[in-house]
């Protein structure tokens, strides 16, 4: 028990950058089959494809030479999905022989096993590799898992990860309600403090029947009130928007509210997120009274649980030759959607305005707001600038024609509950469109990327990897937010009669 809880907690802490715990050797055999780089992506799909969700077929790739119908297209999509590939508008070249050289390279990249082989490099890159090499691959890998030089290499955290274990044991052994511990809770609590050790709200483990219920939101489709939540420090419960049409946004509740108590229960310090959040979900139907701190306003407010179905775009022409266009949620369909009503403004003569709509918008993929963005900025041209902390990487711009901005008035529509992909596509815009508008509130300001690892006994890790900033000026808002270039406050009660000031307002201006 003690050597797999030792093992636990180390792969916990080291294995997503083994390659930084010590050189691994790759011994390359030149024999066997030649290998393609079709092999060799195939090869290391393998490797994940057992632990993510089917939803990474949903992705749409960019490469020119890869066909849907390819058997490569799935594996390519694994990779992408992963973030250990760009999903750029390149060649893949699936037919051509791999050397030692890329192998190696590829190898580092994706499996994070570092080569260290110290024959010339000129060498390496003649040799083409075989089916042997990946074999030495998968050997390595597996020693990689088992190997006591992991311990070697974090000799200064030894002495608590033996506390770990003896504090395990002793719940185990001695503790008075030894008999009805339950053991994967003791296990999964570890993992999830060990997370909240970070100190980034945005990296969180959630346990199995925590993350089912993280992705059904990621789905965009579940039962509750309707609106994206935060606990901004411990016990301070506070809704960040509420999504549109739903039922938090028909009882009112605002961007901002503090949620205090769920049914007269305290959300005191001690009550996590997630465990909050859980007071609030059940299904579709039954009611919850939340009491909300507004500024100085105390309220009760009591909502109507519903099922909950997202979805990414409406639009409409308006009055006075303005297009309409709300953005509620960037899914991973949101840019196709985008591409269709791209097509239908394309087709307008007589449109002088077009608005965009990101209030409420939480945000979502990032790779979806930078294909929308490509309506918006020259071919080539930066639409996100990504940074791991050591080093950068850019979104482009594919440079769709469909519609010229430059000949329309551009108005962009945005309050407290505007965050992170909603904030890229506004400042992207502003920075390549300087005359567009921004108006009414202060946005949220989430400047920061996560990834997602989804494990197979149901449980998920959501990871802080990198911070984002603008394409062509480099403007980070993490934080900070963006501030409006007309700031004017949404009248409540006209709204709940139906008209929609800033809305009004933005035909005005």
């Amino acid at each position: 028990m003690k050597k797999i809880l030792a093992l636990l907690l180390l792969s916990c802490l080291l294995f997503s950058n083994v390659s930084q715990a010590g050189a691994v050797k790759i011994t390359l055999i030149e024999k066997w089959t030649e290998i393609t780089r079709e092999d060799t992506f195939s090869y290391f799909a393998d490797y994940y494809k057992k632990d993510i969700p089917e939803s990474y077929m949903y992705i749409d790739l960019n490469f020119i030479d890869v066909k849907e119908t390819d058997s490569l297209y799935r594996d390519l999509q694994v990779l992408v999905y992963l973030d250990l590939i760009k999903n750029s508008a390149i060649k893949i070249h699936s037919g051509k022989k791999v050397d030692l050289y890329t192998l190696s390279k590829l190898s580092e990249n994706i499996l994070w096993v570092k080569a260290t082989d110290k024959r010339n490099i000129d060498f390496l890159k003649k040799k083409i590799a075989t089916t042997s090499d990946l074999d030495s691959i998968k050997r390595v890998l597996k020693e990689q898992e088992n190997s006591i030089e992991l311990r070697k290499n974090i000799s200064d955290t030894w002495e608590q990860i033996e506390i770990f274990q003896d504090v395990y044991k002793t719940l185990r052994e001695v503790h008075y309600d030894r008999d009805d511990l339950d053991q994967k809770k003791l296990i999964y609590s570890a993992i999830e403090w060990l997370t909240k050790g970070v100190g980034d709200k945005h990296t969180i483990y959630f346990p199995p029947v925590k993350s089912k219920d993280f992705k059904e939101e990621i789905n965009g489709e579940y039962e509750w009130i309707g609106s994206y939540v935060d606990m901004l420090e411990p016990g301070n419960l506070t809704i960040i928007s509420p999504i549109v049409g739903s039922p938090s946004q028909k009882a009112w509740l605002k961007g901002g509210d503090r949620i205090t108590h769920v049914d007269g229960k305290e959300i005191t310090p001690d009550i996590n997120l997630h465990e909050a959040i859980s007071w609030i979900k059940w299904p579709k139907g039954t009611s919850v009274t939340l009491t909300v701190l507004r500024k100085e306003k105390i309220l009760e407010i009591e909502v109507t649980r519903e099922k909950i179905i997202i979805k990414n775009i409406e639009h409409k022409i308006l009055k006075n030759g303005a297009f309409y266009i709300q953005v509620k949620n960037f899914g991973p369909k949101v840019f196709k959607e985008f591409s269709v009503v791209m097509d239908e403004l394309q087709n307008q003569r007589n449109i002088k305005k077009v608005i965009i709509d990101v209030r409420d918008n939480p945000g979502g993929y990032l790779n979806e707001v930078s294909k929308m963005l490509g309506f918006f900025v020259p071919k080539g041209q930066a639409t996100a600038i990504i940074n791991y902390g050591e080093n950068d990487d850019s979104y482009t711009s594919a440079g769709f024609d469909t519609v010229d901005f430059s000949k329309y008035k551009i108005v962009l529509l945005q309050n407290s509950g505007t965050a992170s992909a909603s904030e890229i596509l506004v400042w992207t815009i502003k920075d390549y469109y300087p005359k567009s508008i921004i108006m009414w509130e202060k946005s949220y300001g989430k400047g920061s990327v996560q990834n997602i690892k989804w494990y197979s006994d149901g449980s998920t890790l959501k990871v802080t990897v990198a911070k984002w900033f603008t394409g062509k000026t480099r403007t980070g808002i993490d934080g900070i937010g963006i501030t409006p270039d007309i700031e004017v406050e949404l009248d409540e009660e006209k709204y709940k009669k139906g008209t929609d000031t800033q809305l009004e307002r933005a035909l005005k201006n």
